[in-house]
């Protein structure tokens, strides 16, 4: 019995998810969307790679941990939908936090972007984004990573968002997700600072579309 209610109870999810995702869809191939967002970014992990000489414990979370601080993020994209659901295009970004000593750390980000829309009834969208790139990093102090004379690291972003529309061009919404920068030297003396540094972006977006 149980696993017939199990059967019967996974079936109407199937179909109710099945229902949400074949809605009838608000954009087509050739619609582009231009935005604008700002907001905040907090630390969320650090993890270096070897544990070797002055970071022996590998992993540190947060703020408390890593000693440093919520900073802020800002950045331009420019999106154009292949089909109903899929659109393809790319971001330009900067981020940047304190650290305890006030040393400013900051990184700026050119990603190539897609999206997937699951939700979008005219008014409103509901997406999914995935980035990969490249980031210019900065950091005036060697107690996070030895790039006070910058260094360029690959760079990745997941995220989900919401957009409100008032009219059929202007919307504002909220989005979030997960900002990864590792470090890689191939130098011995500066190998021990490879790591994994990620946020958490938190920012309010405008997006024109058409």
């Amino acid at each position: 019995m149980k696993k017939k209610l199990s059967g019967l109870f996974l079936c109407i999810m199937l179909l109710a998810s099945t229902g949400l995702f074949a809605q009838s869809t608000y954009y087509e191939k050739g619609n582009t969307s231009f935005s604008f967002t700002a907001g905040i970014t907090a630390p969320f992990f650090l993890h270096f790679w070897t544990g070797e000489n002055n970071h022996p414990d590998q992993w540190y979370f947060f703020s408390n941990d890593m000693n440093i601080y919520v900073g802020g993020y800002a950045a331009i994209s420019y999106m154009a939908f292949t089909n109903e659901r899929w659109a393809f295009g790319g971001e330009l970004g900067y981020s940047f936090n304190y650290d305890k000593g006030d040393h400013l750390y900051y990184n700026v980000p050119l990603m190539a972007k897609v999206a997937y829309y699951p939700i979008q009834t005219g008014k409103f969208d509901l997406y999914l984004t995935a980035g990969l790139g490249l980031a210019y990093n900065h950091y005036t102090s060697n107690n996070l990573t030895d790039v006070s004379q910058g260094l360029l690291s690959p760079y990745a972003n997941l995220g989900i968002g919401g957009m409100y529309f008032f009219n059929d061009n202007w919307g504002l919404g909220l989005e979030t997700g997960v900002d990864f920068i590792p470090q890689i030297s191939f130098y011995q003396d500066t190998a021990q600072d490879n790591g994994t540094f990620a946020t958490i972006p938190v920012v309010l977006k405008v997006t024109y579309r058409n």
